[in-house]
Formats: C-alpha cells, structure tokens, sequence
C-alpha cells in the first residue's frame, strides 16, 4: 500500500520543484489523503484481507 495523497502531491502538482523542498520531505497528509486512509482502513477489514495480514512494514514519515 502506498501512502495516501500528503501536501507535497498536491504542491509537486503545481510545481515539480516542490518535491525538491525541505519543508515537504516529512509532508503531512491532505484532508483527502486522511480519507483515502479511512476509504482503505474499511476496505481492508470488509474485504477479509485484514485476517490474513502477516507483516506490516512502515516508513517512519507522517504520510
């Protein structure tokens, strides 16, 4: 699973130089990408799949 839309696709959108910033390398997610988030959690569990998870690897970054 990737992680869902964060401040920086919505900035790198208007201007690819945004990935390039500082200030959006540890971007926090969008009110859309929270949603995204909810839209999966549901998903995952309605779907069975969350019985069969065996290992979750995660990044250290907000998004």
């Amino acid at each position: 699973v990737r992680h869902a839309q964060g401040i920086h696709n919505v900035e790198g959108e208007k201007n690819h130089e945004a990935y390039l910033s500082e200030d959006l390398c540890d971007a926090h997610l969008t009110p859309l990408g929270w949603q995204q988030v909810d839209n999966l959690h549901k998903h995952v569990k309605a779907s069975g799949i969350f019985n069969r998870i065996e290992l979750v690897v995660v990044s250290p970054l907000l998004r």
